[in-house]
C-alpha cells in the first residue's frame, strides 16, 4: 500500500451487506463540477457530517496518496449509484469518489485501490456512475485507463510512434435543432452513446433501442457525422453541485427547455435526490 489509509470517518446510511452477497461492480464517482472547486475533506465531510449523510453515501474517498474508508464492504452497502434501495448499482457495486481533475497521480491511488479490491472479491467490472442514473458523473476519468492499471499493463511509451496522418472529416448530418441527438464522432457506438444517457437505469436508452428509434438495422454500425437521436423518457437525479445550467449543457439543451420542462422558474433552487424531466 502506497497511501494513507484514513479510517476514522464512518457513513451511517447504508444497507447491512447480506449472508452470500457477491459484488459485481467498483463505481466510479467524482467528488463534483471541479468549477466548484471540491475537495477531499470537504466531500468526506458532507458525506459522513453534512447534507448527504442521511440521503447518499460511498465507500471510498480518494485521491492522490489518499483513502478515506466511510463504509465496510465487507459489511455495508453503499447508497451512492442513485438506482434506488435495490437498484443494481446500490446493491452490486462498491463505490469510489475521485478527485474530479484526474491527475496522475489520482490515477495511480485509485487503480491500487481497485487492484486492492479485485484481490479480495473477484475481477469486478468497472462502470461510471453515469452508467446506473442520469449524471454527468464520473466527468473526464476514463475507466479503460483506470483498468489497465489496476491490472499491472506497461504504460504507454515515452516516445510513441507518429500517429498516421488524420482522414479527411467525414461531412455532418443538419440535425434537428428542437430533438435531443448526438453526432457521432470516430471512436463511438450506440453503447457509448446509450451510457452516456443513462445506461442500464430503468427508462434511459439501450443501444438497440437507440438503434430501432433512428432506423439503424445494424446496432454495430454507425458513421462518423451521423446524427443519432435519442428516446424519452429521460430524466436526471440531481447531485450535490448541480445547476439547471449544468444539465442542460450536458445535454445540449437551454437551462429554459429544462426548467420549462418540470414547471419550475430558471432560478429555482434544485435538490440532490429531485428527479428532473429531460425528454418525455
Amino acid at each position: 500500500m502506497t497511501y494513507e489509509s484514513i479510517t476514522e470517518h464512518n457513513a451511517t446510511f447504508y444497507h447491512d451487506r447480506p449472508a452470500g452477497h457477491q459484488y459485481r461492480y467498483i463505481a466510479i464517482h467524482w467528488w463534483g463540477d471541479p468549477a466548484q472547486k471540491p475537495t477531499f475533506d470537504g466531500t468526506v465531510n458532507y458525506l459522513v457530517y453534512g447534507g448527504a449523510r442521511n440521503t447518499a453515501s460511498v465507500h471510498y474517498v480518494v485521491e492522490a496518496g489518499k483513502v478515506a474508508c466511510l463504509l465496510d464492504p465487507d459489511t455495508q452497502l453503499s447508497w451512492g449509484q442513485g438506482d434506488g434501495a435495490y437498484g443494481e448499482g446500490n446493491t452490486y457495486a462498491i463505490s469510489i469518489e475521485c478527485n474530479p481533475r484526474a491527475f496522475d497521480s489520482d490515477y495511480q491511488t485509485v487503480a491500487e485501490l481497485i487492484a486492492e479490491l479485485r484481490a479480495v472479491y473477484g475481477p469486478l467490472v468497472l462502470r461510471p456512475h453515469r452508467s446506473f442514473t442520469s449524471t454527468a458523473c464520473p466527468g473526464v476519468w476514463d475507466l479503460a485507463r483506470l483498468d489497465r492499471l489496476a491490472n499491472g499493463e506497461p504504460a504507454a511509451p515515452a516516445n510513441p510512434a507518429p500517429p498516421a496522418p488524420a482522414p479527411a472529416p467525414a461531412p455532418v448530418e443538419a440535425a434537428d435543432p428542437n430533438r435531443l441527438h448526438w453526432v457521432v464522432e470516430p471512436g463511438d457506438t450506440l453503447g457509448k452513446i446509450a451510457d452516456y444517457y443513462g445506461g442500464p437505469k430503468v427508462g434511459a436508452p439501450s443501444a438497440e433501442r437507440i438503434a430501432e428509434f433512428n432506423g439503424i438495422p445494424d446496432p454495430n454500425v454507425i458513421r462518423v457525422g451521423q446524427v443519432i437521436y435519442i428516446p424519452g423518457p429521460l430524466a436526471w437525479t440531481v447531485d450535490p453541485g448541480d445547476t439547471l445550467t449544468k444539465i442542460a449543457n450536458y445535454y445540449g439543451m437551454s437551462p429554459e427547455v429544462v426548467a420549462a420542462n418540470n414547471g419550475i422558474d430558471l432560478n429555482a433552487t434544485i435538490y440532490p435526490g429531485q428527479t428532473l424531466r429531460i425528454i418525455d
